[in-house]
């Protein structure tokens, strides 16, 4: 989406200069005032730029599509001939405009038609997806092949719809309901190619919001439960606000300020040119003041501590003055962009209140366009030195001061920004891949999960044998027809549903609960005899719709799963040690308080049928948390992806059951941690992430091991991650932390209590500078406080009541106890 807008921005701003070069030459002056007409042609330039997104970005193909669903579906002419027709009006009209325009001397229209030309010239290069999809690559993200779903990947309707950036409702909105039923508006048709012609297959129908529940300039829009805490916390509001009719305009713009503006924008402007206090969610700027604080020995050797003294800033506000008084004009342009790419973006992105990660990158424009004016921060100190010696010393002598900028950046900052020793994102996705047997499908989560596989897969060929399913995209039609495919070496899945099932737009895309009678009040229902009535259309299990056409619904929350114990026995798959939890059959469940089914889902169900435990079936930790199943009593782990098998074990709960020579064998023999014992590589937020998760692993195979009275294994292993993953480049998080109980039990009482003492210093360090600090997420926070207690309970536990104390005593310093 950010490629999308290079050659929009790249005409727009060469619209901007050519404008701008006009009524510097009095062709379109509007005023004497430069500063009067640069704020004209700023104003013009962005309007222009919504309705180049408008206009241009959505508008020619979708006025494209009309010719062709009009050609093809009206007129019955082969496909892509509307295509054809536009492009050829399209094409033929602009340079007929540019070669009239020229001649007829028409300087300001001869100007437009060439930005729109040259915008085309750069969106062109687009083309290359609708040629890429159609060799069906493995990887194939919305299926863009032909004209219509182009469409659809450019709207980004796979994203869902944001409220209007005018109009909309705020995030603690009601539905409008008529009956007892939301109310929904049909919104545009979406068409897919049937054959030789275009069909609608959707109409986009969106819940509808009170009036009294929208406001003009919709910044905290999003409804979802998850975002409503962090809404409230931005806007300083509580539920007794809420219950009153808040939030209101003032509070709307008052969360645009100080979240989007303030935290979202000035923080990141801060980080690049002021100095930032480390890396962790919601790090705040470092001024030169703060830098001069004392801060506990954790903090203060933190590489992501970044004190740039302000000298970026202030050399680049030194530009900025000086470009304004020695050349108005190009400092208008260079404004332009600046804003543009900063607030203005700001502005139409209307992030959420959540992110799952910093977002600084999404600004990195407007940095640029700042370090313009740092630029001429350079000049303008030469130009002041000039009044007190000769010009070729000042140039020198500003030179000089001013390499210590870039000097002072880079040296505070490389080792933070250094990628080049940095290989877990794909030792873990190595690792990830090689928990998983042969032919296996795995499911992930979402991006950090994924990307790396695919990496794998594509460029180095890497377990290809196995098909990685993101969780989320499994809800759409297009991806799960691509399942359907062989890709390298894994098979196609083994689907019982037929196409017209899951296909875009069809009534299957979200299952509702429906009490249907007797099958209702069943305690399961068999899940092969759900499918089969599912392609056989069983017209029980559909239902009218409040905003027209059929909803898809089930009648029960349990389905039955059936697993032959002669046949599970042949294929050989449930270890020794969980025999005890075989089952011929079990109830998989939907989660508490779930009373709908998406696609993905159901296709998943449909998956586990369809392989009848012939084909492996993995999930990583975020995938199995974000299945409308409750898959935990039905899982093995394996290594750090947990392997569906038929047992049904008492509880499910943090740690599952583990297959432990398998999972031995993989972390132990299979699994590598390049360079994580290396003294000097930074590892960021994200990639502590990816640590955690595998010290889980670690953590649950010694506890296994430990139950079943192989208390060496067990050591051998809880000593080996610590040795991998250790607590100077990885600090005890609260997976780590539970170990070292374990560890003093299996005869390590020394080191249990040496990474207890570190846990515990490093925490209590923390705890203290956010004390001071209170700009950081209460989560980070409140893990840190659960380190500090299992440290402290360590020692307790070993008898060292000394350094139990010790810990007490910071633990109640910064509780205020």
């Amino acid at each position: 989406s950010s490629a999308l807008w290079l050659p929009v921005i790249g005409g727009v701003y060469g619209g901007v200069l050519a404008i701008a070069e006009s009524t510097s030459k009095k062709e379109l002056a509007l005023s004497s005032n430069p500063f009067i007409n640069f704020g004209v042609v700023t104003l013009i330039s962005v309007v222009l730029i919504f309705l180049v997104q408008d206009g241009i970005i959505i508008g020619l193909p979708s006025m494209a599509a009309s010719y062709e669903i009009f050609f093809v579906n009206s007129f019955g002419m082969p496909i892509n001939t509307g295509l054809f027709i536009f492009s050829v009006i399209l094409i033929g009209g602009l340079a007929g405009g540019i070669v009239m325009t020229q001649m007829f001397r028409q300087v300001v229209l001869n100007t437009v038609l060439l930005c729109t030309t040259f915008i085309l010239i750069g969106y062109a290069s687009y083309a290359i997806v609708l040629i890429r999809s159609n060799y069906d690559t493995p990887i194939d993200e919305n299926n863009p092949e032909n004209f219509l779903s182009f469409i659809s990947y450019l709207r980004r309707e796979q994203y869902g719809d944001m409220p209007s950036l005018i109009y909309g409702q705020h995030f603690n909105a009601d539905y409008e309901t008529q009956n007892g039923r939301i109310v929904y508006k049909e919104g545009r048709p979406i068409y897919a190619r049937k054959g030789d012609h275009y069909e609608i297959i959707d109409t986009k129908a969106t819940p509808q919001y009170k009036d009294a529940d929208k406001l003009l300039f919709p910044r905290a829009w999003n409804t979802q439960d998850k975002y409503r805490e962090r809404y409230m916390y931005w806007m300083n509001l509580s539920d007794r606000d809420l219950q009153r009719g808040k939030p209101g305009f003032g509070d709307n713009i008052f969360f645009f300020l100080r979240y989007q503006i303030g935290h979202m924008y000035l923080r990141y402007f801060g980080w690049n040119f002021v100095g930032r206090d480390g890396h962790l969610q919601d790090s705040g700027v470092l001024t030169p003041l703060d830098a001069g604080k004392d801060v506990p020995d954790s903090v203060a050797k933190l590489q992501s501590r970044n004190n740039l003294l302000a000298l970026p800033l202030i050399l680049g506000l030194i530009g900025l003055v000086f470009q304004l008084y020695r050349d108005p004009k190009n400092f208008g342009a260079v404004t332009f962009l600046f804003i543009l790419t900063g607030v203005a973006l700001v502005v139409y992105l209307n992030s959420p209140a959540f992110e799952p990660r910093e977002r600084d990158y999404i600004y990195v424009g407007s940095f640029y366009a700042f370090a313009i004016w740092i630029g001429f921060g350079v000049m303008a100190i030469a130009e002041g030195l000039r009044k007190v010696t000769p010009g070729p010393v000042a140039a020198g002598i500003a030179l000089a001061l001013s390499a210590s900028v870039p000097t002072i950046m880079a040296a505070e900052e490389w080792d933070d920004h250094d990628r080049s020793q940095r290989y877990f994102s794909t030792d873990s996705a190595r690792n990830l891949l090689n928990s998983c047997a042969e032919n296996a499908v795995l499911f992930t989560g979402g991006d950090n999960d994924t990307f790396p596989l695919w990496y794998l897969q594509e460029v180095e060929g890497v377990r290809t044998d196995v098909r990685v399913i993101v969780q989320s995209y499994f809800n759409t039609g297009w991806y799960v027809d691509q399942m359907t495919r062989q890709a390298y070496k894994s098979e196609p899945l083994p689907f019982t549903l037929r196409p017209d099932v899951y296909e875009e737009g069809g009534p299957h895309q979200v299952m509702q609960y429906a009490d249907l009678g007797s099958a209702s009040k069943q305690p399961s229902i068999p899940a092969a005899t759900f499918l089969k009535l599912i392609n056989q259309r069983e017209p029980a299990l559909y239902l009218p719709a409040s905003s027209g056409g059929t909803i898809a619904v089930f009648p029960n929350k349990n389905f039955r799963i059936s697993a032959d114990s002669a046949h599970i026995a042949n294929l050989g798959i449930v270890p020794d040690n969980l025999k005890r939890f075989q089952v011929n059959e079990f109830i998989l469940s939907l989660k508490d308080n779930k009373n709908f089914i998406p696609l993905g889902d159901l296709m998943t169900l449909d998956l586990i049928t369809g392989a009848n435990w012939e084909r492996p079936i993995y999930f990583n930790f975020t995938s199995l948390n974000g299945s409308a199943f409750d898959l935990d009593n039905h899982v093995v782990q394996e290594g750090n992806a947990y392997r569906l098998m038929p047992i049904n074990t008492p509880s499910g709960g943090q740690f599952k059951p583990v297959n432990t020579e398998v999972m031995w064998d993989n972390l132990m023999n299979k699994f590598q941690f390049r360079n994580l014992q290396k003294e000097g590589v930074f590892y960021g937020t994200e990639y502590r992430n990816f640590v955690r998760n595998t010290r889980s692993s670690f953590f649950s195979l010694a506890q296994a091991l430990a139950n079943q009275g192989d208390r060496e294994r067990a050591k051998e292993a809880l000593l080996y991650s610590f040795e991998q993953m250790p607590h100077d480049n990885f600090p005890l998080d609260i997976f780590a932390v539970s170990s070292l109980a374990l560890l003093a039990d299996l005869g390590e009482k020394e080191r249990a209590e040496e990474l207890a003492t570190q846990a515990a210093d490093y925490s209590a360090d923390w705890l203290e500078y956010f004390k001071d600090n209170p700009h950081m997420d209460d989560f980070e926070i409140r893990q840190l406080g659960y380190v500090l207690r299992q440290s402290i309970d360590l020692f307790k536990r070993t008898g060292n009541v000394e350094m139990a104390n010790k810990y007490i005593n910071r633990f109640n310093a910064v509780a205020g106890e």
